[in-house]
């Protein structure tokens, strides 16, 4: 599975999953400026015609996108959606760890997966 973190996510998160190698994108990353600012439903389907799974903290305004996709027969590559108390962006030191070894977890476990339109919420490590 490939993902696109949405701009609200750290980019040194996807830095550190590259590094072990797996194929991810930040809205942050500078080579991804113009997506910056872009509508939710704008950036899921950049997403989707990326063939990227999009995780995002905004469950309450993604959501909704995806059901309007479904309704127009418009899939996508994935919703991961990250649970803002566990993930809480205060501490971004130890958030950026947490969201890699869950975001890696989930990587890890769809390996073989058909994601495609669906909508997940991410685990928090150690949560199973």
């Amino acid at each position: 599975m490939r993902l696109l973190l949405d701009e609200m996510i750290d980019r040194a998160v996807a830095e550190q999953l590259r590094k072990r190698g797996h194929d991810v994108l930040a809205v942050q990353d500078l080579r991804m400026a113009g997506l910056r600012g872009m509508p939710d439903s704008g950036l899921l389907a950049w997403a989707a015609e990326a063939g990227r799974a999009m995780v995002t903290y905004d469950a309450k305004d993604l959501v909704p996108v995806h059901h309007r996709m479904l309704a127009d027969e418009a899939p996508h590559a994935g919703l991961l959606l990250v649970p803002r108390g566990k993930f809480s962006r205060d501490r971004a030191d130890v958030v950026v760890g947490l969201l890699v070894r869950a975001l890696e977890a989930e990587l890890d476990r769809r390996q073989s997966d058909d994601f495609t339109s669906s909508v997940r919420w991410l685990a928090f490590p150690g949560d199973g």
